[in-house]
């Protein structure tokens, strides 16, 4: 069975929460979650982190 829709977002939530006191990051730019991550790492910093995308590079999927 799938999981409630609550347990998911609470869970993305929670993650969210304890990514945005990371020093750096380590994700995909594909990845919806992992630029979620790095925005909240940047926004509770005011600077963005030192970060690695192992996919492409940022710009070419966000701004393409």
């Amino acid at each position: 069975p799938r999981p409630p829709r609550r347990a998911v977002f609470a869970s993305l939530f929670a993650d969210l929460r304890l990514l945005r006191a990371a020093d750096a990051f380590v994700g995909t730019s594909a990845s919806w979650t992992s630029r979620l991550a790095l925005l909240a790492i940047t926004g509770e910093t005011g600077a963005l982190p030192p970060f690695e995308l192992l996919d492409k590079p940022l710009g070419q999927l966000w701004f393409a």
